[in-house]
């Protein structure tokens, strides 16, 4: 895999403690973003997903 020149300086020096603070709040933002989807699309499919199934014979 090749790195770009970001990557290999960012391994090459550690990083400071607000740098990886912002990398940790970044990350679970994205998380939380994420999870938040997933969760309305379950609400969504199963609310539709009963409706379906309940329907039965009619359109």
């Amino acid at each position: 895999m090749q790195q770009t020149g970001i990557a290999r300086a960012r391994a090459a020096r550690p990083r400071t403690a607000e740098e990886s603070v912002q990398a940790r709040q970044q990350t679970a933002s994205i998380r939380n973003r994420q999870r938040r989807t997933v969760a309305a699309a379950v609400k969504m499919e199963g609310m539709w997903g009963a409706r379906r199934r309940n329907m039965g014979g009619m359109p």
